[in-house]
């Protein structure tokens, strides 16, 4: 008889939170969460260790060092709660963790999810979040301070290979690297500016196989020692799973305003960003008219932020698992919506969809419209866009339209829209929380898995289309109602695929996924009548969009068989041809060319990695591409022969109408130029996605990556030898299904091309007659719902409007203001004062600046040939500040700084003509000056500049000493100098001069009794901090 095992685990602590969700937060709240970034390192703890299928996790503070290995008998030892009151001593109870887990609880969790993407992506989708954020407090106020961001970054692996990302996010005072060497996740530092990057992370000691995988039972009795050792059993051991990932996360969290998070771009970069053609101060802030920015709506307010990085590179969906499982478990949302670093919500997108899904309480989810982001040049900023790359992206803009305007529209209508993608979803918590969740989590697995039940290639593929999942999930739920609806209008922007390769690698994860993702939603969609609060109609209604979508999964199976009927009826109605295959007729001749590149991608799909093949599929693009030329003329001449012909053109026309008339629905959301380009450049690319897509992706079915954006794994690698056996034993098993799968998907649409050719052949064109009935009654179909659906968001919007206007109304009758209304009743001049460093520089203000910088160069020069013949010593300060107020009037209050620097060079040197003396005077000539010290201002000149570039901890004054170096200083002024000209650089406006705060604000802005006081007591340092934009802070909305 086996001994009893205590089962160890902690207790669960009740994250509950009682907040009342009609009480509008006061803004001041989050005061304490504003300076300083505080850290905390997480870990997904499972509370009943020794059941591994146990999947309900819980987020914890980790205290364990990365060098210390699991502690059994104390779980506590290991992982701490978050808890309010603290008595653990851990340090996110006084945490925006804490905050808004005990004191505020979140009605939106935003969850980004970043990989490899440059800041400037990240920007420009923050940029989106705060301007929703601005709509959402403006339409409803009591999500002020109940919106919260989670950046999840995809490990330190991806952001090591470009320190100058790091570099960005800890200049903007969101990201702290030493602060890891305290539990030892890392073993030194890296050097200033990242130049030698030496910085190791150390492996995780706890996670190991012996913790996540096996534990050995301990065995006390002697008796059962005996007959285990006869029965040849020397050990036993328990099934065991301490953690729910095999990661960490280190979350960095603070309250942020967007100027802050613009400190991670460079100043060229800040001074150029535009948001769909919008300056970025326009876009935040601005409200639309027609198209264009009428004037100021909005104003700032400041964002709470957890920026995490995990320890290993784990994928997508495990930074999906960290969201939901970690974050939206303790925080218990009302609605949390995914996006991914590079998309850009714009206006009245996720506030849209949050108040269609307050207003409408059984929607379980919904998505916006996803649309191309049309660049002219790369990320980058420098590299223009190729016109290949040029077509692939509008022929994607063009197809984005069609899906979204056609199929999501119809979906929609029946309450069921297939695909939310994470790209741009929002999601009711409640509708997601249990079986939902644990089947869209399905595929986020690590070597610490069940190695005995590997799941199938089948079930590989299916969860790559986790989004197909979580659909049926949220409308099959148990006990529940809930639908899912595409919003229109709700649009937001992302970087789609630029070249063939990342398409090629998009698509085959997506035509996988979506294949056998559909063949489940079939197979399940009879647990809808297992729901008992819905209608029978209602259910009714889905069966008839589970036959339209067992119908287009059809025809997706067999694209290429099709097109090469199409292309082959075509030609051969037009053309000489012979029954047979020849090679003289020049039909014949067609066909085989096309058969033989056919087999020519099927070769480069089966044997070459896609990034080594890309100049083969790009010859096979560019001739199918022909071939789509050939096969519009020989169709158009096939129309004109023959009434029965023309009968089949004109169905197939019909087909060609259906897609049209859902554009003009929404005319006023297309570029129609682009969307032009794109239909063209779509149609010559069509046996590119009908061939070229399909072939490489069923011929890597055995590829369950994620694409473009595979995991790294290097860190985590086990060498348990069960666990290798396992995945030699699934890779065998992934590449004889692909074998056997891909030739019985040969077989199939070789013998509907043969059969449909031979057909047509046979018994003339009734093969296009009957084709043009079956792809227009389809047609038909989208056209009606997608119509439909545009008349329902009509009325959906009605009663959106007048769920809004009850909000005003309570308010009104609360006297509860709105918390714009007090910038929307400033003056013009004022607003441009508060927010004028969020407005890019035109080439008009850098002129005007030149004309003032000049302007004041010769009026120090002038003044300072007076100060030096005719003005006494006694009287020289007086006649310094009358010249400095003199040129405040004049030149304004933003060239301060300016005026300042070129005072304290007339004070330092009273004999120089006012001009900065290290440009005027040869390096020879400087040690003569025995009163002048050349390294004040040059050193003052460069920590203006460098700032911009450096975090705070590596902010420091050098000081020279050899003359040498003192030449090397003045260089480098005369270079500085020589940019500011060029570049047009602008004074801004003084962080004192905005806020009024300050001693030196009080002074600079005081009667002119006490200005002389300001002007002699300025300290290098003072002078310093009061030039330094970067470290400038405002305070917006209040």
């Amino acid at each position: 008889m086996e001994p009893d095992i205590e089962v160890k685990r902690f207790e669960e602590q009740d994250y509950e939170n009682k907040d009342d969700l009609s009480e509008i937060p006061k803004i001041e709240e989050l005061d304490d969460y504003v300076k300083e970034c505080t850290y905390t390192p997480l870990s997904l703890v499972n509370p009943i260790p020794f059941d591994p299928s146990n999947q309900e996790y819980i987020m914890r503070e980790h205290i364990l060092p990365a060098d210390a290995d699991w502690n059994e008998e104390n779980p506590d030892a290991n992982d701490i709660p978050i808890d309010s009151d603290g008595q653990y001593g851990n340090r996110s109870a006084s945490s925006l963790l804490g905050y808004g887990i005990h004191k505020r609880r979140p009605k939106l969790l935003i969850n980004i999810t970043v990989y490899n993407e440059e800041p400037k992506q990240l920007v420009e989708t923050l940029a989106g979040v705060y301007r929703n954020y601005y709509e959402l407090i403006d339409l409803d106020p009591t999500f002020l301070n109940r919106v919260q961001v989670v950046i999840i970054v995809d490990g330190y692996s991806h952001l090591m290979k470009t320190p100058e990302h790091l570099l960005c996010y800890e200049r903007a005072n969101i990201h702290d690297l030493k602060k890891l060497s305290e539990g030892k996740y890392i073993s030194n530092q890296l050097s200033s500016g990242f130049s030698e990057a030496k910085t190791v992370f150390q492996k995780l000691l706890f996670i190991s196989s012996e913790n996540m995988v096996s534990k050995e039972r301990k065995i006390l009795d002697e008796e059962l020692k005996q007959e285990l050792y006869k029965k040849g059993e020397k050990k036993k051991y328990d099934p065991i799973r301490a953690y729910g990932a095999n990661n960490i996360a280190h979350c960095f969290s603070r309250v942020m305003s967007f100027e802050e998070w613009e400190q991670c771009l460079p100043k060229a970069q800040r001074d150029s960003l535009v948001i769909d053609q919008y300056e970025i101060y326009d876009f935040l802030v601005g409200s639309n008219e027609e198209g264009r920015v009428k004037d100021q709506k909005y104003g700032h307010f400041s964002l709470p932020i957890h920026f995490i990085v995990k320890q290993n590179s784990q994928g997508k969906l495990e930074s999906r698992k960290w969201f939901m499982r970690g974050f939206c478990k303790l925080m218990n949302p009302i609605y949390l919506q995914t996006l991914d670093c590079g998309s850009i919500p714009l206006w009245n997108s996720i506030s849209k969809i949050i108040m269609h899904m307050e207003t409408f309480t059984d929607v379980g989810g919904a998505c916006g419209e996803v649309e191309c982001l049309l660049m002219e040049k790369k990320q980058n900023g420098i590299e223009s866009v190729s016109f290949i790359e040029s077509s692939i992206l509008r022929a994607q803009y063009a197809e984005y339209k069609i899906t979204h305007y056609m199929d999501k529209a119809t979906e929609s209508v029946f309450g069921f829209v297939n695909s939310l993608p994470g790209t741009f979803s929002t999601f009711r918590w409640e509708s997601i929380k249990g079986k939902p969740l644990d089947q869209y989590l399905k595929g986020c697995t690590d070597q610490f898995s069940d190695i005995k039940g590997v799941p199938s290639c089948v079930s590989a593929n299916k969860y790559l289309a986790e989004d197909r999942i979580i659909s049926l999930e949220i409308i099959a739920k148990a006990h529940s109602s809930f639908i899912t609806h595409y919003i229109p209008g709700a649009k937001c922007l992302t970087d789609p695929p630029l070249s063939l390769t990342e398409l090629i690698k998009q698509r085959r994860r997506w035509f996988n996924g979506s294949l056998f993702a559909t063949l489940h939603v079939m197979k399940s969609m009879y647990r809808i009548w297992g729901r008992k609060w819905t209608s029978f109609f209602r259910n009714l209604f889905y069966m008839l969009l589970a036959i339209y979508m067992v119908c287009y999964l059809i025809l997706s199976y067999v694209t290429v068989g099709l097109f090469y009927a199409a292309f082959s009826v075509f030609l051969r109605g037009v053309l000489d041809s012979e029954p047979c295959y020849s090679l003289t007729e020049s039909a014949n001749i067609f066909e085989n060319i096309y058969l033989i590149f056919l087999f020519f991608c099927l070769m480069l799909s089966t044997t070459v990695e896609v990034t080594y093949a890309e100049a083969g599929f790009r010859i096979c693009s560019l001739v199918m591409s022909l071939f789509a030329i050939v096969t519009i003329v020989c169709s158009i001449f096939f129309a004109l022969d023959g009434d029965q012909n023309r009968t089949a053109i004109i169905l197939l026309g019909l087909v060609g109408i259906s897609f049209i008339i859902p554009i003009l629905l929404n005319i006023h959301r297309v570029k129609l130029a682009d969307f032009v380009k794109g239909i063209f450049y779509g149609t010559i690319l069509s046996p590119t996605y009908f061939n070229i897509l399909p072939i490489f992706a069923i011929s890597n079915i055995h590829d369950v990556s994620w694409g473009s954006r595979p995991t790294t794994k290097e860190q985590t690698k086990s060498t348990d030898p069960a666990y290798l056996k396992a995945i030699a034993k699934k890779d065998e098993s992934y590449k004889n299904f692909r074998a056997n799968f891909l030739i019985f998907w040969l077989s199939i649409n070789g013998a509907v091309g043969i059969t449909l050719t031979t057909i047509s052949r046979n018994l003339g064109n009734e093969f296009i007659f009957l084709s043009g009935i079956v792809l227009s009654l389809l047609a038909v179909f989208k056209l009606v719902f997608s119509t439909i659906h545009k008349l329902l968001a009509w009325i959906h919007s009605f009663f959106v409007n007048r769920h809004i206007r009850n909000l005003r109304k309570r308010m009104k009758k609360d006297n509860i203001p709105s918390l714009h209304e007090r910038v929307r009743n400033k003056d013009e001049d004022d607003i441009c004062l508060i927010f004028e460093k969020f407005r890019p520089r035109t080439a008009l203000d850098k002129e005007q600046d030149k004309q003032r910088k000049n302007e004041l160069s010769d009026k120090v020069q002038a003044f300072a040939k007076n100060l030096a013949s005719s003005i006494c010593p006694e009287k020289r300060e007086e006649e310094i500040k009358k010249f400095r107020d003199q040129s405040l009037a004049s030149l304004g209050q933003d060239m301060k700084k300016k005026i300042d620097k070129q005072i304290r060079l007339l004070r330092k040197n009273g004999k120089s003509s006012g001009i900065d003396p290290t440009i005027k005077k040869k390096p020879t000539e400087i040690k003569k000056d025995a009163e002048y010290d050349p390294l004040m201002d040059s050193d003052d000149d460069k920590e203006d500049n460098k700032q911009e570039h450096e975090p705070n901890q590596f902010r420091h004054k050098k000081r020279y000493k050899n003359t040498e170096e003192e030449v090397e200083v003045i260089k480098e002024v005369e270079e500085e100098e020589e940019e500011e000209e060029k570049r047009g650089d602008k004074g801004g406006v003084e962080e004192s001069e905005v806020r009024g705060q300050g001693e030196e604000s009080e002074r600079d802005t005081s009667e002119e009794g006490e200005e002389v006081e300001d002007i002699e007591f300025m300290s290098d340092e003072e002078s310093s901090e009061s030039e330094r934009e970067s470290g400038d802070e405002m305070e917006f909305g209040d």
